[in-house]
């Protein structure tokens, strides 16, 4: 039975600037699973609307190509390749019709593996428009690899849209051992999955399309958008997707290794680490539970996921509040320097991450305008749970950011985001949660509030409001793609859980919780030092 996996993630320009993800990739099969159909497309980044191309695209050809099949089959490689194409082209020319729109904004271009089940084996078409990388990874150890097709100049990409499309697009045509595999990868998947030097693909990619052995698409797909997120795109400012086709054969099962070197991937059944531990451990688990996630908290399918589910929050907060309460040492060892409010600005001048430079740029300018009082009040990297659970745990569990908005009553909790890469919208939220429910059980259960009943240097403690707020720059939100209506939502049954919530842990203390954000642009260290 042929199976699939897909993934695919913004690449770093496109996080930065807030625009969308361009890649899209799909896979169907037909005939239970006698014929598959995968596709990739990659949107020209210069055209504002080729994402929009790119989809089209991946939701017409499978269908279109199976329901073809009897003529498309019999046709010579040249007569197929320009048949698509002139196809693909109408598909286009529709959807510019439909939004008032050059068919060029819709440039993208066009990678297909197309395999049936025969009698002598996988009959297959790749078909290959474009930029990108396809290939066949026989169960022998064979590969065919398909790479980039380029227009007159070196570095022009070709499109549906191009002229002279028709004439080059390239069709490879073979016969695969049962039990093969096949790949398609974007651009900026392939600056790590293919070995240009060697024109050779990475070890990663046999190992990749094994897991399809013994796991469903839905794992594969949620492990290779995690490697695509914590590493791939590390790689490359370009977007990044990624598509499997497997022949999974009992008879013939996928054992291929690539023998030239390339880190490995991480394997499904490892890729779900928690992300919350120590005096917080237990929290993804009861996190996912009650959102029903398939996918691991940082990923932004499992935000997709989370925003369209009303979990019981009540429920759901007295439950991550009773696992603090249940992971804390019984006789703390708390750092003197848990919620001491203080400005922290030692980053190094190697330091790349662009959220620790502006919390650093925030606090130099507070300390800088102490003589007029213009942007006082500002302190970043305020331990939050030093300790609490053991004497080394919990260390970098430090508030982002708070402010001081009345001495003594009223501070604000800021988890500081830049771009999704450092979690989404729906992971930031719980991050900040984390931060509110250790500051109310640091003052609603005596063994720890009289650890800093003598502490005069704390008024964070002695505060009667507090609001935890998630801020980012407008192309945080713009890049997390969901609906505003479900993101506001989901904002305020958060608050509204909150506030009943702290009212029942500290009658005195006030809690609320807001996104919030600002229009000036931090794409660079130089964006950051004249904001």
């Amino acid at each position: 039975m042929l199976v699939g996996a897909t993934a695919l993630v913004t690449g770093a320009s496109h996080r930065r600037s807030g625009t969308v993800c361009q890649d899209f990739a799909d896979w169907q099969s037909f005939d239970s699973g006698a014929t598959a159909v995968g596709i990739l497309c990659d949107g020209a980044g210069s055209c504002a609307h080729s994402d929009l191309g790119a989809e089209a695209l991946c939701r017409w050809a499978p269908a279109w190509l199976t329901n073809n099949s009897e003529k498309l089959w019999q046709l010579s490689d040249e007569e197929l390749g320009r048949e698509i194409i002139t196809e693909a082209r109408i598909v286009l020319g529709a959807i510019s019709e439909e939004h008032a729109m050059q068919v060029r904004e819709l440039a993208s271009t066009l990678l297909v593996a197309w395999v049936r089940k025969s009698d002598e084996g996988l009959d297959c078409r790749i078909i290959h428009l474009g930029d990108g990388v396809a290939a066949c990874l026989s169960l022998k150890g064979d590969v065919t690899v398909s790479v980039p097709t380029r227009g007159e100049f070196a570095n022009e990409t070709i499109f549906v849209p191009s002229k002279g499309a028709r004439n080059t697009v390239v069709v490879t045509r073979g016969v695969a051992d049962p039990g093969s595999g096949f790949i398609l990868m974007s651009g900026g998947t392939a600056e790590s999955l293919f070995l240009k030097r060697l024109q050779q693909l990475a070890p990663a990619c046999a190992e990749m399309l094994a897991w399809l052995n013994d796991h469903d698409s839905d794992t594969v797909s949620q492990a290779l958008e995690l490697n695509l997120e914590n590493t791939l795109s590390q790689k490359s400012d370009d977007d990044c997707s990624v598509e499997l086709l497997l022949d999974q054969d009992p008879q013939a099962r996928f054992e291929v290794e690539l023998e030239h070197p390339d880190p490995k991937p991480k394997h499904p059944l490892q890729s779900n680490k928690d992300k919350f531990t120590g005096v917080l451990s237990g929290w993804d688990a009861l996190i996912s539970e009650h959102y029903q996630l398939q996918h691991s908290l940082i990923t932004k399918t499992a935000a997709r996921e989370a925003y369209l589910i009303q979990p019981d929050l009540p429920a759901l907060f007295e439950l991550l509040f009773q696992r603090i309460e249940e992971n804390i040492n019984p006789t703390p060892s708390t750092g003197v320097s848990n919620w001491e409010l203080r400005q922290a600005w030692d980053y190094s001048e190697q330091n790349d991450s662009l959220e620790k430079l502006l919390e650093e740029h925030v606090v130099k300018l507070a300390a800088g305008s102490q003589k007029d009082n213009s942007l006082t009040g500002w302190y970043n990297q305020i331990p939050a749970a030093s300790g609490y659970a053991s004497p080394t745990s919990n260390r970098k569990n430090s508030i982002d950011l708070v402010y001081e908005i009345e001495r003594e009553k009223e501070y604000a909790f800021i988890e500081l985001k830049v771009c999704n890469q450092a979690g989404t919208p729906f992971y930031a939220t719980y991050e900040n949660l984390s931060y509110g429910f250790l500051y109310l059980l640091t003052r609603a259960r005596h063994r720890l509030r009289d650890i800093f009943a003598d502490s005069p240097d704390k008024p964070l403690l002695r505060a009667k409001k507090i609001q935890l707020i998630i801020l980012a720059p407008d192309s945080y939100f713009n890049e997390n793609e969901q609906p505003k209506s479900e993101m506001k939502q989901f904002e305020q049954a958060i608050d509204d859980a909150l506030r009943v919530f702290a009212k029942s842990k500290e009658p005195e203390l006030e809690m609320g919780f807001e996104f919030r954000q600002f229009s000036n642009p931090v794409s660079s260290r130089e964006d950051i030092d004249s904001f």
